[in-house]
């Protein structure tokens, strides 16, 4: 076994850092949080349609916007729902109904391609040439895919955490200290694998490259 020393650790990070540099990540940050402004509220509708199938409207958009109001702040969380309550209200003829929905899938999966492009910047993929209009459903379908994939794990969630306040309410966890300590550790536990499966996804399914499982999940950890 080859003994690992400090300075080796010390390189690792000066490559990273310089190959991470490399690739004008602020610029490609810029650019992507330029489209998620415009991808989210579509994302966000149909995340709760497709869970709140299950769960019902009212209680996913509840959780979401508890979230919302947790990670980001309460402002954000009002506008977001003003937002998702206007696009639930608003009635339409059925031609505007089609429109709506176009724009609603285009604008959702915008992010997801922008991603696509910069993961294979960042990763060197050289990606082969094809028709322009195949490329381009392709990675409609590769989004929406995505989506799919985080409503289900957002179903996933909304059960554990509907079974562990369940749990907490029959055993009363309030009561001690430790319990409660387990119980947020367990917490946490759940949003790690959650978040981490949802990279692990982007960096499996959107890069024009094939990467190992083993790869995959270290990265996913890591960014999680």
């Amino acid at each position: 076994m080859i003994p690992f020393k400090i300075k080796d650790l010390g390189q690792l990070f000066k490559i990273s850092f310089k190959n991470w540099n490399d690739k004008d990540p602020f610029r490609q940050s810029a650019i992507i949080a330029y489209y998620a402004i415009f991808s989210i509220p579509g994302l966000l509708v149909l995340i709760i349609a497709i869970a709140g199938y299950f769960f019902g409207r009212d209680v996913v958009n509840q959780n979401l916007i508890a979230q919302i109001s947790e990670t980001i702040g309460s402002e954000t969380a009002l506008q977001v729902q003003e937002v998702l309550t206007k696009s639930t209200t608003e009635k339409s003829t059925t031609w505007g109904s089609i429109v709506g929905i176009t724009i609603l899938l285009v604008g959702a999966t915008g992010v997801f391609v922008e991603l696509q492009i910069t993961l294979n910047l960042i990763w060197n993929v050289k990606v082969k040439p094809q028709n322009g209009i195949w490329r381009i459903l392709k990675a409609r379908l590769f989004s929406f895919g995505l989506i799919l994939a985080i409503a289900f794990l957002l179903t996933i969630s909304l059960v554990i955490s509907t079974a562990l306040v369940a749990i907490s309410n029959y055993i009363h966890f309030e009561s001690s200290q430790l319990m409660m300590t387990l119980y947020g550790l367990l917490n946490f536990i759940i949003s790690l694998v959650v978040i981490s499966a949802l990279f692990a996804m982007i960096f499996k399914i959107l890069p024009d490259a094939k990467i190992q499982w083993k790869h995959v999940w270290l990265g996913s950890m890591i960014t999680g």
